[in-house]
């Protein structure tokens, strides 16, 4: 299982916080970036915080 670095972990759990209604969605985003690789989970993260401005 691949290791997610401190500052990922952090954006992620900020991600969460302040969007709990779109929780298990992001849960299975980093899943699947998880078994793809790390740079896979950046990729994510930085799509998943476009979403999120563009509401």
């Amino acid at each position: 299982m691949i290791v997610v670095d401190s500052l990922d972990k952090t954006i992620i759990q900020e991600s969460l916080q302040s969007h709990k209604r779109e929780l298990w969605g992001f849960r299975l985003f980093i899943f699947s970036a998880q078994s793809q690789g790390k740079m896979q989970i950046r990729k994510v993260i930085s799509t998943f915080s476009l979403l999120s401005k563009a509401e």
